[in-house]
């Protein structure tokens, strides 16, 4: 990129978010920090109006606007397929939400552009997706909650007594998607906790006119760690001869999926999950060619297994 195309670019950068750090600019052009300083004194001398506020970062003076944005065909190429992608991943909230704001965006390319993105939509399509489209319409209503930390109240099915509760007010915070489904995290005031909430449970969910209190000590991360390290979430390590790795290669998403670790023989591949019962009646379908490393548990689990089939067939 040269620096014409940087500096531009900095500028919707710095328009996009209320705040930018130097170091979020740098790291993504990949220039130095002093680099930085010298595009911002850059822009500021050709008259664009850049504040800058201790602690928070850089900001552009409200009221400046850059002309209509360009896109390039690259970029139209992507936003199309993002699409794509998105109405067998997404719930349909978003999806109608995605395909306006795509719409706005294709009204602003050049003509032959928009010829481009009309035959290049018509040449993409995304029949089968590892990932099931969620069955409810509640996950743009979950970011509207908690943007604007407004509580929520969910009728939530439990599957470990198949029983619903209704009505449960929830102060939400974040959403993760794991384990082939999104989650809800917050925090539960029925039991008086933070909780994960799987979002192809929820049953109902009602938006209030309640106001809650925002959550600083928490995190996304901070959370899932936490969930990893309380066994909540259960961190699982598994060799899998590597005869088996084009064989595991889509079937591994659906049990956590967090990593891997190619080595000679075997691939070292890390999971979280929250069944262990889950996990082991799919390892067991690969008899001796997989080894689990940890944890203790899941192996035992697997003794269990093999034992109950040995004596089935035995007797």
């Amino acid at each position: 990129m040269n620096r014409i195309d940087r500096l531009t670019a900095i500028i919707i950068q710095l328009q996009s978010k209320a705040f930018v750090q130097v170091d979020e600019i740098s790291q993504r052009y990949n220039i130095s920090e002093r680099t930085v300083f010298r595009d911002l004194k850059a822009l500021e001398e050709a008259g664009v109006p850049i504040g800058n506020e201790a602690g928070k970062g850089y900001f552009i003076v409200a009221g400046y606007h850059l002309p209509p944005v360009m896109f390039t065909r690259n970029e139209a190429s992507a936003l199309i397929l993002a699409e794509k992608v998105l109405e067998k991943f997404a719930d349909p909230s978003v999806i109608w939400q995605y395909q306006q704001a795509l719409t706005k965006i294709k009204s602003v390319l050049r003509g032959d552009e928009k010829l481009y993105a009309e035959k290049l939509n018509s040449h993409i399509s995304v029949e089968s997706i590892s990932f099931p489209k969620p069955e409810n319409n509640f996950l743009f209503d979950i970011l509207t909650a908690i943007t604007s930390k407004q509580v929520i109240k969910i009728d939530y099915h439990a599957v470990y007594n198949d029983e619903i509760t209704e009505n449960r007010p929830i102060e939400p915070f974040g959403v993760i998607y794991y384990s082939f489904d999104w989650h809800i995290i917050g925090f539960c005031r029925l039991r008086n906790d933070f909780r994960d909430f799987k979002l192809g449970r929820v049953k109902r969910l009602q938006l209030t006119s309640e106001k809650y209190k925002k959550h600083d000590e928490y995190s996304l991360q901070k959370y899932f760690n936490k969930f990893i390290s309380s066994n909540v979430i259960i961190r699982v390590i598994v060799k899998f001869n590597n005869s088996l790795i084009s064989e595991i290669s889509s079937q591994k998403y659906y049990y956590g999926y967090l990593s891997e670790k190619e080595h000679e023989n075997f691939t070292e591949i890390t999971f979280a999950t929250n069944s262990l019962d889950y996990i082991a009646k799919w390892l067991i379908s690969f008899r001796n060619k997989i080894e689990v490393v940890s944890p203790e548990a899941l192996k035992q689990t697997l003794k269990t297994y093999a034992e109950e089939i040995k004596d089935k067939y035995l007797n």
